[in-house]
Order: structure tokens, then C-alpha cells, then sequence
């Protein structure tokens, strides 16, 4: 007895830990790497992200949808409404996950191969394909719901699908598929709102591709369907429940009206003459792309304005998040799935600190030494702390006065180097050297007017000291100066006398005296470093 009870306690146990996780499901599931050889199953509470386009082709992302009730059909009164969209209550007891997008072309391409669509594009939805295409033809497998349920042809694309994965992969039923596109709303679409024409609706053209929007070119096309998650998502983040293509349910539809009588967990007719489709094409009018609409198409009949969406039961298990912990900091989620990305911040440093690095067992950070980084998620509870270190201390700065001349700082400190310009005064004086009545000042060069030398632990005043230079005499002799004086190195212009009546301007002459050029009338020459008689010479004409 006492056995007995133990095990019904430790079953008591494990079942509410069952609950537990369940009651708390990822956002996300997604198969990823369907490109590679082994396919993998992760969980996200993080949103895809819709710049890359890996979400539409090398991953498959579903999102989870909770168990719920709902009204199925359309009220008397929606415009564009069919007879056969009988609204009543529908209950689905079982939460689901189903795909974020419909499913593109290039995703059917790495599970079952082939490129059958007729508009190729790899982020485009698959179409051309039909129900058996997808699901099978076995009489009690692919063919055979509702009476063989989930079962499906190994050989099938969900048959391929769950091979990859283990997990139980499907199309949605009506009642699934309405329930995920409605989102709790209840208009005509899942923006809630309802139309205000049959045809061409701007609310039906913000939510999907339809007739009236092929020129849009939203998500790159022209025309026909174009690349899913191009248009505004539902309340659960489902891309283009509306238009772009029909989509497949698993249920047969034999034409006639729902009953008006609640049900749960409807499955569809038991046969019919097709199976149904949902949600309108890109070449419809707005009113057959509304939230109730539904429409029927041979199973085995491949049309190029049809595809699907697919849906995963609840796993019977799936992995637990993880607890985030942060020591002196702060991070976007308190708990995390493995794999997911995870942005910490650490708290502002006290006065006399400042930020060091992230340090973490089993933790790769992006950059450790930044204040905001992040991290992938491993499979188990982390905790990471920002660490700090005190401030250096900044080094005392002492004052750099410079007496007819400049300095490249005002301020340095001990240790650092200085450079000094003397102020240009030529051409009347002629830097003698740099002085300095401040101890511990070398100066690199303090004959050059540009020169360093490193600061002391003290205040430096340093002066730039000149020479006077000395001018010389210009005399001209059939002809003026532009000064009568010049310094060493001054540019001095002379001009010629006007000649005689019988004469013309010759050449310029001065012993050691280079002229810019002696035989024009007007030149220049430099001082040298003596005075100057230069003469204006003609000759006949």
C-alpha cells in the first residue's frame, strides 16, 4: 500500500510538472537548418525577424495558438457574405502551433524537392501543388481524414516533414485555420474591420495581395502572389491569411451550409465532393478573401492560386526555459529557450568607477568589454554580472605659457610633449633662440622656431627671443624702388625711367644681383644681405 502511494504521488508529481510547461508554451517553434542534411526543432518566445530572409526559406516558423472558442462563419449582415457561412460556435480543446507564413517554394523545395510553382520565387508561396501532394494518396493515410486522422503517405510533404522532425505535422482543419486567422476578431478581417466594398477595399489591400493591389509591389512582385509576410500580421503575428493564395484544410466539404448548432473540435463533412480551401487568392475581390470565406477544390488537382499553411500538434514535450540571472545589470528576459538571443545591460558605475567586462560560466557574450551586448541562450540557467574597475586617476596638469608664441596645448602634464612656434616676424627680425627660466625644461632644438620639449611636474613659461636684422639701401639709376630700405630676404620691385626720344629700355645690371627677369621694365629681386645699386639700361632704337 505504502508503494502504491508512492508512485501515485510521484505520478501526481510528474503530471503537474506536465502542466506546468504546458500551461506556459514558447511563442514559436521552428525547424531550422532544412537546408543541411539534419533537420532540428527549436522553441522562441523571440519574433522572427522578417529582414532575413532564412525564416522563409531555411527555416519553418509556427506560432502557437491556444486552445479557445470561437463564432465560425459570418454574421447576416457582412458584406460579401455566402449563404453557406452559417455562423455558430466552434470549441477546439487543443491548443496547436501553425505556420507564421504559407508555406514558400523554396521550403517545399529542401523537404520534398522539385519547383513545382507556376510564379517562381523562393519567399513566394508554393502553389501548383495539390491536397494529395501534400498529404498523400493512401486510403487510410493521406486520403483517409477524417476517419484515419493525422495519418499521412511517409512519401508526402508532411509525410517527409514529420520524418525530419518527430513532431506531428498537418493541415489545419477549417475550424483550425479560421480560428488562427481570426485572432479573437470578429469582422470581416483579421484587422477587425469590415468592408466597405465587395470589390476593392483599402482595409482588404493593408492585410493582403488581391486583385486590387497586384501593382503594389509589395514584397518585390508586380503581379500574382508575391513574398509572404509582405502585408500587415493578425493579432497572432500570421502573415496573409488573406489573399495572396487559397489555402488547404484537411476537411471534405460536400457544398452545404455549416449547422447552426455549437460544436467542438469539428473535423469537416465525413466526404464530400473536395476538400476545402480558405482565405482567397491574389486574383480575387475582397469579399472572397474575408475571414469566413471558404471554397472547395478536387484534392487531387494542383492550381497555381493555391497552397497551404502548415499546422504541428502539441508536442508531448518540449524544451524548458531557462532562468536569466544579472548581477549589477539588467536583461530583456528573465528566462530564455536555448538558442535564443538574450541583451543585457549593466547599471551605471558608481562616481569613482567604471565598466570593466561580463563575465559568465558557459556564456559566450558577444563583446564582454560592452556595456550593452548579448548572449546565446545554452541549455541551462545562467548567470552573468557586469563587473567593474575604479576610474584611473587623471594625471595633475600644469600650465604652458608661451611669450611671443604659441603652443599646441595650454595645459599638460608630466610626461607629456609640448611643441612651441615662434610667432613670424620676418622679415624685420630673426628668431635667436628659445629661453626659459623654468627648471627642468630641454628644449629639443631652441634654435628652430618650431620645437618640443617635455613638461615637467610644474607651471613652464618659455619665450621666443628675436634678432633685429639689419636693413640695407636700394639705389636705382633710371628708375624707381618700391622702397628705398630692405631686409635680408625682402622682394624688392624696381621700375624703369621712361627713355629718351631716341633710346628704348635695354636691361636691367647690378653686380651679383639675380633680377627676376632683367629685360622687362618692371622686375623684382631679392634684398641680399648688402645694399644695392642697380642701373635701368637703354639702347638705340
Amino acid at each position: 500500500m505504502k508503494r502504491l502511494l508512492s508512485l501515485l504521488c510521484l505520478l501526481g508529481i510528474m503530471f503537474a510538472l506536465q502542466m506546468k510547461l504546458l500551461a506556459d508554451p514558447p511563442l514559436y517553434m521552428v525547424v531550422y537548418d532544412l537546408d543541411k542534411t539534419e533537420w532540428k526543432v527549436r522553441y522562441t518566445n523571440d519574433d522572427p525577424d522578417l529582414t532575413d530572409d532564412a525564416c522563409r526559406t531555411t527555416e519553418l516558423w509556427l506560432r502557437y495558438i491556444p486552445a479557445g472558442k470561437f463564432m465560425m462563419g459570418s454574421p447576416a449582415d457582412e458584406m460579401g457574405r455566402d449563404k453557406t457561412e452559417t455562423q455558430h460556435e466552434v470549441t477546439l480543446t487543443q491548443p496547436f502551433y501553425i505556420g507564421v507564413f504559407e508555406c514558400t517554394q523554396k521550403q517545399w523545395e529542401l523537404v520534398k524537392g522539385g519547383t513545382p510553382s507556376k510564379y517562381k520565387g523562393d519567399c513566394r508561396p508554393v502553389e501548383t501543388v495539390s491536397y494529395d501532394d501534400i498529404r498523400g494518396t493512401g486510403a487510410e493515410a493521406g486520403a483517409g481524414w477524417p476517419k484515419y486522422g493525422h495519418a499521412v503517405d511517409e512519401t508526402s510533404f508532411m509525410g517527409v516533414l514529420r520524418a525530419g522532425t518527430g513532431q506531428t505535422f498537418d493541415l489545419p482543419t477549417e475550424a483550425q485555420w479560421e480560428y488562427a486567422c481570426r485572432a479573437g476578431t470578429t469582422h470581416a478581417l483579421n484587422s477587425d474591420e469590415d468592408l466597405e466594398n465587395a470589390a476593392k477595399d483599402a482595409a482588404m489591400g493593408d492585410v493582403g495581395r488581391y486583385y486590387y493591389n497586384e501593382s503594389d509591389g509589395k514584397g518585390g512582385y508586380t503581379s500574382n502572389h508575391t513574398k509572404v509576410g509582405s502585408y500587415r500580421p493578425n493579432n497572432w503575428g500570421l502573415y496573409d491569411m488573406h489573399g495572396n493564395v487559397w489555402e488547404c484544410c484537411l476537411d471534405w466539404w460536400d457544398g452545404s451550409p455549416y449547422n447552426t448548432s455549437s460544436v467542438e473540435d469539428p473535423k469537416g463533412d465525413r466526404s464530400g465532393t473536395g476538400r476545402v480551401v480558405r482565405g482567397g487568392s491574389w486574383n480575387y475581390y475582397a469579399r472572397l478573401c474575408r475571414s469566413a470565406i471558404r471554397s472547395i477544390f478536387n484534392p487531387s488537382y494542383p492550381s497555381y492560386v493555391i497552397g497551404f499553411r502548415v499546422l504541428c500538434l502539441m508536442p508531448e514535450t518540449y524544451p524548458e526555459a531557462y532562468s536569466v540571472t544579472v548581477v549589477d545589470g539588467m536583461a530583456n528576459k528573465a528566462k530564455a529557450f536555448e538558442g535564443e538571443t538574450v541583451t543585457i545591460t549593466a547599471d551605471e558605475p558608481a562616481a569613482d568607477e567604471e565598466f570593466d567586462k561580463w563575465v559568465g560560466d558557459g556564456v559566450t557574450f558577444a563583446d564582454a568589454t560592452a556595456e550593452q551586448t548579448s548572449f546565446t541562450m545554452p541549455a541551462a540557467a545562467v548567470t552573468v554580472t557586469a563587473t567593474y574597475k575604479a576610474k584611473p586617476v587623471a594625471p595633475q596638469e600644469y600650465t604652458v605659457t608661451v611669450i611671443d608664441g604659441v603652443a599646441d596645448k595650454a595645459t599638460a602634464a608630466k610626461g607629456d610633449v609640448v611643441t612651441i612656434t615662434a610667432d613670424d616676424r620676418f622679415p624685420s627680425h630673426k628668431l635667436l633662440r628659445w629661453t626659459t627660466a623654468t627648471s627642468g625644461v630641454k628644449f629639443a632644438d631652441k634654435l628652430s622656431s618650431e620645437t618640443t620639449f617635455v613638461m615637467p611636474a610644474k607651471d613652464v613659461t618659455v619665450k621666443a627671443t628675436y634678432q633685429v636684422l639689419p636693413r640695407y639701401t636700394v639705389k636705382v639709376t633710371n628708375g624707381t624702388a618700391d622702397k628705398a630700405q630692405a631686409y635680408a630676404g625682402e622682394t624688392v620691385t624696381i621700375t624703369a625711367a621712361e627713355p629718351p626720344a631716341n633710346k628704348q629700355f635695354y636691361k636691367w645690371t647690378c653686380t651679383g644681383l639675380t633680377f627676376e627677369n632683367a629685360n622687362v621694365v618692371q622686375t623684382t629681386f631679392v634684398m641680399p644681405k648688402k645694399s644695392v645699386w642697380v642701373k635701368a639700361n637703354y639702347t638705340a632704337k
